[in-house]
């Protein structure tokens, strides 16, 4: 990817793939060191459901075609990857572990 002055870049997560039935993909998280005295600003923002939510494309991504995921419980899917990230008790979940067929 080429860099562009000024650009600002915004990276969704899992969720807002998921609801737009892939139309959004979630970036894989990479933090590389900046080389050099170039300046760098990041502003992270999570805006998450709350835990008892059920996630699943949304109709109107849909329509005309199939889901690619299957409907994920947002609290779950966040335990999940705690655990795999923090924890170490197991596989970190990935939406593809939701993939339809």
């Amino acid at each position: 990817m080429q860099r562009i002055p000024g650009a600002l870049v915004v990276n969704v997560g899992d969720m807002m793939q998921l609801w737009s039935n892939d139309a959004y993909p979630a970036a894989l998280h990479r933090v590389r060191p900046i080389a050099g005295e170039r300046a760098r600003l990041s502003v992270p923002f999570f805006f998450n459901p709350t835990y008892d939510t059920d996630c699943a494309p949304l109709d109107e991504t849909i329509a005309g075609g199939r889901p690619h995921d299957r409907p994920v419980n947002w609290g779950t899917f966040r335990q999940r990857r705690t655990d795999g990230d923090d924890a170490d008790y197991g596989q970190e979940v990935q939406l593809a572990d939701y993939r339809l067929g």
